[in-house]
């Protein structure tokens, strides 16, 4: 059993930091997105390049986000597993309660 929830703990850190990881690329992603016009514009890059590296760039967005979606997936998992979790410590806990006389 300790090594089940052990398991899950480090499941649970990993989960953590890859969700970490996936907004920081996420709001990366976006922000190169927001600026890849002004390439065109000041850069110099013909039209076509700027949206080919548009179009690069909205993939690895959506890549980024896919993953994160997947992550929530995953957390809904960890939520269902603490939720059952708790509500057996209580019941075993409820076996050992004695009320007074």
């Amino acid at each position: 059993m300790q090594k089940a929830i052990n398991r899950l703990r480090l499941l649970v850190a990993s989960i953590k930091g890859k969700e970490d990881e996936m907004d920081g690329l996420v709001r990366q992603f976006k922000r190169q997105l927001e600026r890849a016009p002004r390439h065109a514009i000041h850069g110099g890059n013909p039209l076509e390049t700027t949206l080919s590296i548009m179009g690069e760039i909205q993939e690895r967005l959506d890549a980024a986000v896919k993953v994160r979606t997947h992550l929530d997936m995953i957390n809904e998992l960890e939520r269902f597993i603490e939720d059952a979790s708790n509500r057996a410590a209580r019941a075993i806990t409820d076996e050992f309660d004695v009320p007074h006389l």
